[in-house]
């Protein structure tokens, strides 16, 4: 942590802690999403940014347990659709510049609950 930081590091990590997406970074300092998530990548590793919040997984996996959940992964959502549906998923993860089907879900469900809750919305182009 007691490293010097280049100023483009600098901005990525205050950007990332104030809880900006990659994508809302990589648009603001005008780089690719990769280059945000290796900055990330890196700066967990060398102990500058925290770890992703394991103790919200953790709390998170009690939760599940006591309504008799199970936590599924991404492979079982793609086993559940169809050939179709797939290859709908994978255009849009790609129009949405995300790196992963998971991303795309992952802010799918964030935009679902900004609608629920009225909080801000994520820029995902669906």
């Amino acid at each position: 942590m007691g490293r010097h930081l280049s100023e483009r590091s600098r901005q990525i990590r205050e950007l990332h802690q104030k809880g900006l997406k990659r994508r809302e970074i990589a648009a603001q300092l005008s780089v690719s999403v990769n280059v945000i998530r290796q900055a990330v990548e890196q700066g967990r590793e060398v102990g500058a940014l925290e770890p992703f919040r394991p103790k919200i997984k953790e709390r998170c996996q009690e939760y599940i347990r006591r309504r008799n959940l199970r936590l599924g992964s991404v492979n079982d959502v793609l086993s559940a659709l169809s050939e179709n549906q797939i290859l709908w998923l994978i255009n849009k993860t790609q129009k949405a510049e995300e790196e992963t089907i998971a991303g795309y879900l992952l802010e799918l469900v964030r935009d679902a609950h900004a609608s629920a809750t009225g909080a801000a919305k994520s820029n995902i182009k669906h």
